[in-house]
């Protein structure tokens, strides 16, 4: 009887045993996807220590070079209570900082006003004084036009009231030539300023008073606030208190500034005086900070309290202005 034939050549099942290096061999026969990983990984483990340090050293030129990029770009921005506005520019630093900040608008000038200006230049005699004229023209540092000359003198420079002459701003300009006259509007003088968005609402005496906080805080220095005469009886007393408490506040300033620290701003809560030798200093800032949140019914006073009392505590105000209260 004839066995059956098969198609089947090869043993579905081979197993050697015995003869090591026969094994060996036929186990490279079965090479898989995975073939390999195992000596790729013993590679890497025995060569990568070689360049371990160079990575490293790589690591952290790259960390520290973009650590010293966000301090510089930091460092140009101011933040305070979630806003962030551009720090004092250094072209403000070339301005010296013995110079007296004065603001006023381009209305007439009356009496009283002519006479404490030229009180302020006469207790400061070796100091710079910029008269800020806040108008519709938009010149930036340029000399008043002198409208008196010997040959153009006119009899309305010169008023006879009351047996008394009167002068002009004019005048004082022509006899003063270290006074520094500039003319502005709104407009220019805010443009750029962390007021840009703000400054529209507040009162015309507001108004005047954050200019003399941005020149302080841009250039420090002085600056005197400039009381206009009015015309109601018991505003009338007050403004006479305002005008004796300024020509005290100058017959004693200088001799005060010059011993003012470096750090240390002197200011009354009214914000008749204001001293800083340190430009863009901090106390400025967050008085610039609650003009930006003022209604129109702020006063100066309003905006200087909290500042006054919260860097007094810190030694940063002068004392003599800090209030003997503490709950005040």
């Amino acid at each position: 009887m004839r066995k059956p034939q098969t198609d089947e050549q090869f043993p579905l099942l081979l197993v050697l045993m015995g003869n090591e290096d026969v094994a060996q061999n036929n186990k490279r026969l079965f090479r898989g996807r995975l073939d390999g990983i195992t000596s790729g990984a013993s590679a890497i483990i025995t060569e990568w220590p070689n360049y371990l340090s160079s990575c490293w050293l790589t690591a952290l030129i790259c960390g520290i070079t973009l650590f010293i990029a966000s301090i510089m770009l930091t460092s140009c921005m101011t933040y305070e209570h979630h806003l962030r506005y551009p720090r004092c520019s250094s072209e403000y630093q070339l301005i010296d900082n013995r110079t007296i900040h004065l603001v006023h608008t381009s209305h007439k000038w009356h009496l009283n006003q002519l006479r404490t200006l030229e009180n302020i230049v006469k207790a400061f005699p070796d100091y710079q004084i910029h008269l800020l004229i806040v108008g519709s023209k938009t010149h930036q540092y340029i000399k008043l036009k002198r409208a008196i000359n010997n040959e153009t003198k006119t009899n309305e420079t010169k008023i006879i009231h009351q047996n008394k002459t009167e002068f002009t701003i004019d005048d004082l300009v022509q006899k003063y030539p270290h006074i520094l006259v500039s003319q502005l509007s709104y407009g220019d003088i805010f443009s750029n300023s962390p007021l840009y968005f703000s400054w529209i609402r507040l009162s015309p005496q507001m108004k005047l008073f954050a200019i003399r906080v941005l020149q302080i805080w841009q250039f420090g220095g002085l600056s005197f606030d400039i009381p206009d005469k009015v015309a109601n009886k018991r505003c009338k007393n007050y403004t006479s208190l305002l005008e004796m408490k300024i020509r005290l506040f100058v017959r004693y300033g200088k001799k005060r500034y010059e011993k003012l620290g470096q750090d240390v701003v002197s200011v009354d809560s009214n914000g008749l005086h204001m001293e800083s030798k340190t430009p863009c200093h901090a106390f400025f800032g967050k008085v610039l900070t609650n003009l930006r949140k003022a209604s129109q019914k702020a006063t100066p006073r309003m905006v200087l309290t909290g500042p006054i009392y919260a860097f007094c505590k810190a030694g940063v105000v002068d004392e003599e202005f800090c209030p003997k209260n503490p709950l005040i």
